[in-house]
C-alpha cells in the first residue's frame, strides 16, 4: 500500500505585534518563503498552493533566505542556529549548520556570489557575525552597536559595502571584505527596523518605528533624502522592499497602509490602505517581478494591485497558529476539509468562536458542529458558511469533544460532564459520571454513544429519545483513552490509548476485542476509519501515522514525520494512499507541541567534558540530557532504557544516537553486526547492566541503545575516551 504527499495547506506567517515580519525572495523569482514555528514555508508566487516545507529546525525559526545562486537557503532561529540547505531536491539535504553567537537570530543577508553570510540578532556578547558560508571563517565584524541589531543587507555589487539597523536607533555602514565598522547614521529617532540596499547597489534605505525612511548612497554611506520630505507613514515602518529596477520602493506601516515610493523622484506613486483593523498592520512585504506582495498582523499575505489600491488581488488566508481538529465532508461532488485552531483568521463570515476551536463534525444536515473552550457548540450551514448567534449553544461546562449522530443528535463531552443535545436543544446531561471523560463516538445507527475515559475503560450508553441511558457495559483499553471511531459500517470500534496501543473492538460480536494493533512509540492521539471499512489511520505523539488492515495487524503502512506538518505547526498536509482517501488524523493538542529533538552532527557535554564526534552520522549523549528528554518525550523510552538508571552508572556517557535510527527510518540495518560485537560491548565499562537486553526489534525498532554498524564500529573509539566521573554529576547541558 505505496503512499505520497498530494497536497500541502501551508500555514501563514507567525506574526507578532510591534516585530517586522520578514520575506524572502527566490532570486529566480519563482518563489517565496516565510518561517512559522519551526518550519520555513516555501510558496510559489504565481500558485501559492504550490507549497513545501522546511521543519529540521529544533527551535522557532525567525528569518530564511535564498542565496543569490538559488541552490541553498539559510534559515536562522531563536537559539542562534544557522541552518544551509538545499533547495534542489525535495529532502532539502543540510549543507553546514552554524552558531554564530547565542541568541535570536533575526535577519541575515547574502553577498551576490553566495559565499558569505552576515548574521545579525540578539547575542548576549556580540549582535551580529559575518563569515565563509562553507567553513564558517570570520571575514569581518558586526560592531558599533551597543543594543539588539534587527537588519542587515550586503550591496549586491562590488566594492561590497555592508548596513545594519539597531534598537539602538542607529543604522551602522561597513566596507569589506573583511567588513568593518565604518560610521554609524544617526538620523532616526526611534527602532531602526529595516535596511535595504537596492539591487543596483547604488542606494540603501532604513525604515524605522519613527515613521521615516532615509536613503543613503550605496557606495559611501552618505545621506541623499528622506522619503516624504518629513514622515513617510504616520505610524511605525516594519519593511522596505526595492522594484527590481532600483527605482522605486515599497514600504509596510503599522498605520495600515503600505506605500509604492518613486525614490528619484522622492514622492509616492500608490498608497494602499488595507483596512481599519488592528489585525490591518502591515509587518513585512516583498517586491519580486510584478508581484507586490504585504504581511497583515493577522498572517494574512496581501497581493497588492498597483491599478487599484484599495483592494488586493489576492488574499491568502489560513492558519497562523496549531491546528487542533479538523474533519473532512463531501459536498456537490467535491471533498472539503474544515479545520480548528485558536488564531483569530476565519474562513466563515460574522462572530465565531472567540476561543480555541476543540473538535468539529458535520451532521447530516450539512452543519459544522464546533465545540470551543469559549464554553459554546456551534452550528455552521456549510452552504452559506455564515456564523448565526442563533445557533451558538452555551454549556455550563467547557466542552471538549463532540460526536453527531442522525436524527439530529450531538454528544458534547464536557469537564465532568456529558451533555445530550437534539435539534441545536440540550436535553439531558450526566454528571458525577466517576470517570473524567476524553473522547466520544455515536454508532451510525445513532443508538449508541460510545465514551472514552481517562480511566482505560470504553463507556456505552444507549440514546432513547432526549435521554441518555448507562448499558452498564465497559470496554477494557490498554491505557487512558484519547479518542475513538466506530467504521462506517457500524461493524467496529477503534480505541486508541495513551499507552500506545490500537484497539479494535467487533459490535456484532457484543463488542469482543478483534484485534490489538502494536507499532507505535508513545501517546496515540487520533483515529480515523477509510470509507471501505477495512483500514484505519492513527497518529501519535511519536511523529507517525500508521494504516492499519483490520483484519491483519501485521500490515500497516507507515508514514514517518508526519507530525512535524500535521501536528507540530498550522499545516495541513494530505495523503494520498491506496484504499486511503483522506486522513482525518491531524487533530493536535498543545501537549503535541512537545520540541523535536534535533541530534544531526551535535555533540553534548556533561561535567565539562567535551566529547567530540566520529563520524557525520554520530553525536553523543550525557545520562542527564538523556534523562531530561525522557522525562518530555516519551517515545525515547521504548530505544533508550538505559538511560533510566543512568545517574547511578558509571560516569557521564552512556550512549549516543544517530541520525539513522530516529523514528521513521528502516531499522534493519541496525541489527546486522550487533551479535558479532555483543560480548566486547557487554564489558564496556560506562554501558548501565540493564543496556543489554533481547535483541529484538519492536516495531522496527529495538530496544537497545542505538546498535548501528556505526555505532559498533566506533567501539573501540570510544573506549579511548576519558569521560569518567562520579555519580550525581550536574545536569548536561549543551
Amino acid at each position: 500500500m505505496p503512499y505520497e504527499i498530494k497536497k500541502v495547506f501551508a500555514s501563514l506567517p507567525q506574526v507578532e505585534r510591534g516585530v517586522s515580519k520578514i520575506i524572502g525572495g527566490d532570486p529566480k523569482g519563482n518563489n517565496f518563503l516565510y518561517t512559522n514555528g519551526k518550519c520555513v514555508v516555501i510558496r510559489n508566487i504565481d500558485n501559492p498552493a504550490i507549497a513545501d516545507i522546511y521543519t529540521e529546525h529544533a527551535h522557532q525559526v525567525v528569518v530564511a533566505k535564498y542565496a543569490p545562486s538559488g541552490f541553498y537557503i539559510a534559515s536562522g532561529d531563536v537559539s542562534g542556529k544557522l541552518r544551509i540547505w538545499d533547495t534542489t531536491q525535495k529532502e532539502h539535504l543540510l549543507k553546514y549548520e552554524y552558531q554564530p553567537f547565542a541568541g535570536k537570530i533575526k535577519d541575515l543577508a547574502w553577498t551576490e556570489d553566495s559565499k558569505r553570510i552576515a548574521v545579525v540578532g540578539e547575542g548576549r556578547e556580540k549582535f551580529g557575525a559575518v563569515f565563509l558560508w562553507d567553513s564558517g571563517s570570520s571575514v569581518g565584524e558586526i560592531t558599533g552597536h551597543n543594543k539588539v541589531i534587527n537588519s542587515v543587507d550586503i550591496k549586491q555589487t562590488r566594492p561590497y559595502r555592508l548596513a545594519t539597523g539597531s534598537d539602538d536607533n542607529c543604522a551602522a555602514f561597513f566596507e569589506g571584505p573583511p567588513f568593518k565598522f565604518k560610521f554609524t547614521l544617526s538620523d532616526h529617532t526611534r527602532f531602526v527596523n529595516c535596511v535595504r540596499f537596492s539591487p543596483d547597489g547604488n542606494r540603501f534605505a532604513t525604515a524605522s518605528a519613527d515613521g521615516q525612511i532615509f536613503v543613503y548612497d550605496g557606495k559611501t554611506g552618505e545621506k541623499v533624502c528622506a522619503l516624504g520630505g518629513g514622515k513617510a507613514h504616520d505610524g511605525g515602518i516594519y519593511a522596505i522592499s526595492w522594484s527590481p529596477d532600483s527605482s522605486q520602493l515599497l514600504s509596510a506601516s503599522g498605520d495600515k497602509t503600505a506605500k509604492i515610493w518613486d525614490v528619484g523622484a522622492n514622492s509616492i506613486v500608490n498608497t494602499f490602505n488595507m483596512g481599519s483593523n488592528v489585525l490591518d498592520q502591515q509587518l513585512g512585504c516583498l517586491w519580486q517581478k510584478d508581484h507586490l506582495l504585504t504581511i497583515s498582523l493577522s498572517g494574512y499575505i496581501n497581493y497588492l494591485d498597483k491599478n487599484n489600491p484599495n483592494k488586493p488581488l489576492r488574499v491568502i488566508k489560513g492558519h497562523s497558529k496549531s491546528i487542533q481538529c479538523l474533519t473532512v465532508h463531501k459536498n456537490g461532488g467535491k471533498s472539503y476539509i474544515y479545520s480548528g485552531s485558536n488564531d483569530e483568521n476565519d474562513g466563515f463570515s460574522g462572530k465565531g468562536h472567540t476561543n480555541q476551536v476543540s473538535r468539529m463534525a458535520v451532521d447530516e444536515m450539512d452543519q459544522l458542529v464546533t465545540c470551543s473552550m469559549d464554553d459554546t457548540v456551534r452550528y455552521t450551514n456549510l452552504s452559506k458558511r455564515d456564523y448565526s448567534g442563533q445557533d451558538a449553544v452555551k454549556m455550563d461546562v467547557q466542552p471538549k469533544c463532540l460526536a453527531v449522530g442522525p436524527g439530529g443528535y450531538t454528544v458534547v463531552l464536557c469537564i465532568g460532564q456529558i451533555v445530550l443535545m437534539k435539534d441545536k436543544k440540550k436535553c439531558f446531561a450526566i454528571d458525577d459520571l466517576g470517570y473524567e471523560p476524553e473522547a466520544v463516538a455515536i454508532h451510525p445507527t445513532g443508538s449508541t454513544a460510545a465514551v472514552g475515559g481517562a480511566d482505560g475503560n470504553v463507556h456505552l450508553y444507549s440514546i432513547q429519545g432526549t435521554s441518555l441511558k448507562s448499558d452498564d457495559k465497559t470496554l477494557e483499553a490498554k491505557g487512558p483513552v484519547t479518542d475513538l471511531a466506530y467504521s462506517h459500517d457500524g461493524a467496529f470500534l477503534a480505541v486508541c490509548d495513551a499507552n500506545k496501543v490500537v484497539t479494535v473492538f467487533s459490535v456484532a460480536d457484543g463488542y469482543a476485542e478483534h484485534n490489538v494493533f502494536y507499532g507505535h512509540h508513545a501517546k496515540v492521539v487520533c483515529i480515523a476509519w477509510s470509507p471501505d471499512n477495512e483500514h484505519f489511520a492513527s497518529g501519535g505523539m511519536d511523529m507517525m501515522v500508521y494504516i492499519w488492515t483490520v483484519s491483519d495487524p501485521e500490515t500497516r503502512v507507515k508514514i514517518p514525520e508526519i507530525w512535524n506538518w500535521s501536528f507540530a505547526d498550522p499545516t495541513l498536509t494530505t495523503m494520498n494512499a491506496q484504499k486511503m482517501s483522506q486522513l482525518d488524523c491531524a487533530r493536535a493538542s498543545d501537549q503535541l507541541s512537545q520540541q523535536r529533538a534535533d541530534m544531526k552532527g551535535r555533540s553534548f557535554k556533561g561535567s565539562g567534558e567535551r566529547l567530540t564526534t566520529i563520524d557525520d552520522s554520530s553525536h553523543y549523549l550525557c545520562s542527564h540530557y538523556l534523562q531530561r528528554i525522557l522525562d518530555r518525550l516519551d517515545q525515547w523510552a521504548n530505544f533508550l532504557p538505559m538511560a533510566q538508571g543512568s545517574t547511578a552508572g558509571h560516569g557521564t556517557l552512556l550512549g549516543r544516537v544517530c541520525s539513522r535510527c530516529m523514528p521513521g527510518v528502516n531499522k534493519a540495518q541496525c541489527h546486522s553486526s550487533w551479535a558479532d560485537r555483543k560480548d566486547k560491548v557487554a564489558d564496556w565499562p560506562y554501558l548501565a547492566s540493564d543496556t543489554l537486553v533481547t535483541l529484538e526489534s519492536t516495531g522496527g525498532m529495538g530496544n537497545y541503545a542505538c546498535p548501528h554498524q556505526s555505532w559498533v564500529d566506533s567501539v573501540e573509539a570510544l573506549e579511548e575516551l576519558e569521560v569518567g566521573t562520579s555519580p550525581g554529576s550536574p545536569t548536561g547541558r549543551e
